[in-house]
């Protein structure tokens, strides 16, 4: 089971800055465990070309576990990441930014397969079809930076923010036994979009998975609402 995240946006703001982070509590109970010390090698992303950003011996790994979240963008403080839901110059939320990275191919997203994220060039999903899926308007125009590529072109109303409410977010625990210290790596993000079906019934749909370190360099310079009685942004 996924576990919901009410200060979700303190774990993405405090990973940006911080990269891994240590000393952590044991109320946050793992889903599911891989305890198996010389595996740490599944943590590791250079096999799906993706930079890490802090390399760790696989040797110094002696325990591991894979855990998934849900962060609720309308609980709490997260709803800085879920504000504005339409773009208001500079400012957007957390989906759109998402939505328009890989729209402009600066950062690639992946099929979303429950609990085997695998980010390989065999599993980049076809943005144009996931835009004719969710029925989002769009035109399309050649990338004049990448050879063979697309750009393509959304309005910021067209782009369905205010159905993504939630996203899941996988993280790796593990004890680095040269500190003797349990520490986390976030491994993705998955916005979920929320859609009523031609019954009425509300359905959920998760929509791509994105590494999160391609999206560090993004993420550390979007603006967030520090406080709702406070314009300034940090």
């Amino acid at each position: 089971m996924y576990r919901k995240r009410k200060n979700g946006i303190l774990i993405i703001c405090a990973l940006v800055i911080f990269g891994i982070s240590g000393n952590l509590t044991a109320q946050n109970v793992p889903t599911s465990a891989t305890e198996n010390p010389g595996s740490f090698s599944e943590v590791s992303l250079k096999k799906n070309k993706v930079p890490e950003s802090q390399p760790v011996r696989g040797e110094d790994i002696v325990w591991k576990r894979d855990v998934y979240r849900i962060i609720d963008l309308k609980s709490g403080q997260n709803g800085a990441l879920y504000y504005p839901i339409e773009p208001n110059g500079d400012q957007m939320n957390l989906f759109t930014l998402l939505f328009d990275l890989i729209a402009n191919n600066k950062i690639a997203a992946y099929e979303y397969l429950d609990r085997r994220e695998i980010f390989t060039d065999q599993y980049i999903i076809k943005f144009k079809d996931l835009l004719k899926r969710f029925d989002i308007p769009y035109k399309e125009r050649n990338d004049p930076k990448k050879l063979n590529s697309t750009i393509f072109e959304i309005d910021g109303m067209d782009i369905p923010s205010a159905e993504v409410t939630q996203f899941y977010l996988k993280e790796i625990w593990y004890l680095d036994q040269r500190n003797s210290s349990v520490k986390v790596k976030t491994v993705a993000l998955c916005p979920i979009l929320t859609r009523e079906d031609e019954v009425g019934e509300a359905r959920t749909y998760p929509m791509f998975w994105i590494p999160f370190e391609t999206l560090r360099p993004y993420l550390s310079q979007m603006p967030i609402a520090a406080d709702s009685l406070n314009s300034a942004t940090v």
